[in-house]
């Protein structure tokens, strides 16, 4: 049996959730122009809203977590509370905004098609800092105490981290979100 590799065999997850990409689908196969999302809103899936919203929740307080870690385990679990229900609050006002736009500017989408279309943008961003957050834990718990002399010059780096992240985030997101928009507005002038 030395040297002989046993081959690791997928089971089609596809046929038990539905809401999963096939196998032979482009989101498995790394392509960014995954028809995924845009199915989600054109057919308003439940399962797809409750899979955003969990993204949303342990992304988002994961990182929440990790944002608070340094000033202790307290404000840790407050920001892991609070900070996917800001995401949400935000994701709100601006479902409403854009479905307002949406209209004005020509793009063929209702609110609720709007609202699922911005909820898998946040939920985008809830994996990418989701993702991140074991690297800014580790930032949080190797950075000198919030009690040291060295406490205003480590707030600053972590801020510069921390909103580094979430630049990124919001731009790999909105990139996501414009590219989602396209199929649906008449002009590229009017997703912008």
């Amino acid at each position: 049996m030395e040297g002989r590799s046993v081959p690791f065999k997928v089971s089609n997850l596809s046929s038990h959730f539905p809401w999963l990409p096939s196998k032979d689908s482009s989101l498995r196969r790394g392509c960014v122009c995954s028809k995924l999302p845009r199915r989600w809103v054109e057919e308003h899936s439940f399962a797809a809203v409750l899979f955003c919203l969990v993204t949303i929740f342990l992304g988002v307080g994961l990182y929440g977590a990790s944002v608070g870690l340094w000033q202790g385990g307290r404000q840790a679990v407050y920001l892991s509370i609070k900070l996917p229900w800001v995401i949400l609050l935000t994701l709100g006002t601006n479902a409403l905004l854009n479905g307002i736009l949406a209209r004005l500017l020509g793009i063929q989408v209702g609110l609720r098609q709007t609202t699922l279309a911005l909820l898998s943008a946040f939920a985008v961003f809830a994996l990418i800092v989701g993702a991140l957050s074991p690297v800014t834990i580790g930032i949080a718990l190797d950075a000198p105490p919030p009690d040291s002399e060295l406490e205003g010059k480590t707030h600053r780096h972590l801020i510069l981290v921390h909103a580094g992240i979430i630049v990124f985030a919001g731009i790999i997101s909105t990139g996501r979100l414009h590219s989602l928009l396209i199929g649906f507005s008449k002009t590229k002038s009017a997703a912008r």
